[in-house]
Order: structure tokens, then C-alpha cells, then sequence
């Protein structure tokens, strides 16, 4: 097989009957849509394995539901502080309540 002939080429995912015109547009489908598991770095520092729900939801330390790894990721970037027994879930809350709040370096790890 060639370059053209790949430019040609559909790449189906193999979860549902999206397709996609690169081999690497369909594994960021699979990994952001399909992956069961991702492990975050959360502000708190704690590296936890997020894990989706039967519904196919990956849920957050605090209890927020994502379909998408990178709205979980933004999430988590956004502040969130995990569950804590606060009930405040993110930097913008915590500021709010507290007036004070120091934010921390935060990463994601990919597992994949």
C-alpha cells in the first residue's frame, strides 16, 4: 500500500460506526471516547485512575461525569480539588468560600 492509496483508506473504530480518514484521527477517537481507564495527576497531587461507568462516563474524584477524556482533563486543569468532604469542587469555589486558595502545578498522565 502507498501514501495514496492510505489517503484513500477509511479507518472504521472498531466501538461504533464512526470512521475516520487517518489511522491516528481514529486512535484519538478511541483513547478520548472508548479508553476505560485514564490515570490524572490531581491538585492535591494524589494520582488517581479515572474509570468510566456503564454508561460509558468517565467520573471525577468529585463526582462530575465526562464522556470525553479532555473534558475531564479540562476539568481537572480548571481546579477541581477532588472530593475532600468540602463539597466545594473546584479552585473558583474554594476561592469564593475561603478568599484564599493556593493553586497547584497540576499534570495528566496517559496510561495508554
Amino acid at each position: 500500500m502507498n501514501f495514496v492509496d492510505d489517503l484513500k483508506k477509511e479507518f472504521p473504530c472498531s466501538h461504533c460506526d464512526a470512521k475516520f480518514d487517518s489511522r491516528g484521527k481514529r486512535n484519538t477517537h478511541v483513547d478520548a471516547i472508548h479508553k476505560q481507564s485514564h490515570t490524572i495527576k490531581y491538585l492535591d497531587g494524589i494520582v488517581r485512575t479515572i474509570t468510566r461507568d456503564g454508561e460509558g462516563r468517565l467520573i471525577c474524584v468529585c463526582g462530575r461525569r465526562y464522556e470525553i477524556f479532555k473534558s475531564l482533563i479540562r476539568h481537572v486543569k480548571a481546579g477541581c480539588v477532588g472530593s475532600d468532604g468540602t463539597g466545594l469542587t473546584s479552585l473558583k469555589d474554594q476561592k469564593a468560600t475561603s478568599g484564599k486558595f493556593e493553586p497547584m502545578l497540576i499534570s495528566c498522565i496517559s496510561d495508554g
